[in-house]
């Protein structure tokens, strides 16, 4: 397989969406792709609390609860990301950081990669919300957080990826 055409349809403030022609031999097909910049999802922990949000997406036109989570800006480090994304949007600045790992949420239409990071040793900072924003900042007992998995209170693929990785990380099955 590989890529024929390529022509740019759409462009937007951060995405920017392609039709491609893509096949082999005599099979050829059109898609879309969406060109993501990438993102980060942080997984932090204040003892054995798990630092999350329930922030309304436009998209699902509702509020779901997930973790701190937030889009590259341009030339922007992961790791970086990660450290403005948990204080803007949580209030929290983390001592302690690990990469958990990276994520493709939706590789059928999408090049949006996460990075996933783990964070800890919390400490106050400055919450600085987007105008866009509408975030409550939640705390869940650790010990809760596969409740609320099983109960279907959280959907949100990077967090239900981070979530697993953390239980590799500690070693649980």
């Amino acid at each position: 397989m590989r890529i024929l055409e390529k022509r740019e349809i759409y462009e937007g403030s951060y995405l920017r969406i392609f039709e491609v022609t893509v096949g082999e031999g005599e099979n050829w097909v059109k898609r879309e792709i969406v060109q993501h910049p990438g993102a980060v999802g942080i997984i932090a922990l204040d003892g054995d609390r798990l630092l999350m949000i329930r922030q309304y997406r436009a998209a699902l036109d509702k509020y779901i609860v997930e973790i701190p989570a937030g889009t590259l800006e341009e030339g922007e480090k992961p790791l970086e990301c990660a450290m403005r994304e948990l204080e803007e949007e949580t209030g929290h600045r983390a001592e302690e950081w690990r990469l958990l790992g990276e994520m493709y949420p939706t590789p059928g239409y999408s090049t949006e990669i996460i990075t996933l990071f783990y964070a800890t040793r919390l400490r106050p900072g400055r919450r600085k919300l987007d105008v866009d924003e509408e975030i409550e900042v939640i705390q869940v007992p650790l010990r809760e957080v596969p409740k609320l998995v099983s109960r279907g209170e959280i959907k949100d693929g990077k967090t239900l990826a981070g979530l697993y990785l953390l239980g590799l990380m500690r070693g649980l099955r």
